[in-house]
């Protein structure tokens, strides 16, 4: 069964078939009845792979995160699914692990599988997995960057207020009295890390509050590195009364060391994470955190690569940077 067939049992042209199909054209309502039910009854699939490479198009899209056990980044996937849908687009998704070599290779198998467009939240800022991954691939390739700069490359991204989400976190734990104020903070080579530790710096100096060495520590935003580096602040001689935690991962790390050393939050020491995540309100105590809207930055970023896509937008690159708020639940306290 084709179009052809469809045409003929309806007693209509292939290009009405087509319309009808694809929803383009004027068609009345009883032809596209009965061409519906024709091909309802003959169970027919239109071939849209064929149609995609007649059209030099695949219909899917890229995209590369580089931690899928991380629920920020399944929350941005659905965001930009959503959109892509709607427009008959299928994502491929790529893990990196956090893995620089495995970036590369799956950047190159994305081109390899001739994807229309690639959704990148990368490793390497640098640009030299990119640059690696892209290697004899058109110039003209969509990309939209999410949550990173990368250097070198002049493409579309969104990403989010990170210094002024960090900076919201400080400036209310000071209110609150604290001075002793730690940060837990993911690789400052790195957009989200090293922004989010400078708004802590800033926020911490507009209020003439002393940042101590020790208090700042570097991790991989991952769980066990929020265990581990906690530990080491708890145990340092003059621990700190509140602690800042670089990403949802590393809070929740930082949460289980501080149960397991015996350390009640918020009375012992007040805990903020970045990022909400499911537990967070369901924890005992609920845990003040800086939230960003996730699903926002996948839909808005698919909607700026299908417009480079479908529209052959060739406008001047756009960055959209979304704010961030302080949901404040219990893991805080006043100090006397």
């Amino acid at each position: 069964m084709n179009l052809k067939d469809i045409a003929e049992l309806a007693g209509v042209s292939t290009a009405t078939v087509s319309r009808v199909i694809n929803r383009s054209g004027p068609v009345s309502k009883a032809t596209a009845g009965r061409v519906l039910r024709i091909i309802e009854e003959h169970g027919y699939v239109p071939d849209t792979i064929a149609k995609s490479l007649r059209m030099g198009q695949t219909k899917t899209i890229g995209f590369v995160v580089p931690d899928i056990s991380n629920p920020f980044f399944p929350e941005v996937l659905n965001g930009a699914e959503a959109v892509c849908a709607g427009y008959g687009y299928n994502i491929i998704l790529g893990n990196t692990n956090e893995d620089i070599d495995t970036e590369s290779k799956v950047v190159r198998n994305l081109r390899q599988q001739r994807a229309d467009g690639v959704l990148m939240i990368l490793v390497d800022e640098s640009g030299s997995t990119l640059r690696s991954g892209l290697a004899g691939a058109s110039p003209s390739l969509p990309i939209v960057f999410i949550d990173r700069h990368i250097a070198g490359f002049r493409y579309d991204s969104v990403i989010i207020d990170n210094e002024g989400g960090t900076a919201q976190a400080a400036e209310y734990l000071i209110e609150l009295g604290h001075t002793k104020i730690a940060i837990i903070h993911g690789p400052a080579n790195t957009t989200p890390g090293g922004r989010r530790l400078y708004g802590y710096r800033k926020a911490m100096r507009a209020a003439g509050v002393a940042i101590r060495s020790e208090y700042v520590v570097e991790g991989d935003f991952r769980t066990r590195s929020g265990y581990e580096l906690t530990r080491a602040l708890m145990e340092t001689p003059d621990p700190p009364t509140a602690i800042i935690g670089g990403n949802n991962l590393m809070t929740i790390g930082a949460f289980q060391c501080l149960a397991d050393m015996g350390i009640c939050v918020p009375h012992d020491v007040s805990l903020i994470g970045f990022d909400d995540f499911a537990l967070a309100s369901n924890l005992s105590p609920a845990i003040t955190v800086v939230d960003r809207p996730t699903a926002d930055m996948g839909r808005i970023a698919a909607e700026l690569l299908l417009s480079r896509i479908e529209k052959r937008d060739e406008s001047a690159t756009r960055q959209v940077v979304l704010p961030t708020r302080l949901k404040i639940r219990d893991s805080c306290r006043r100090l006397a």
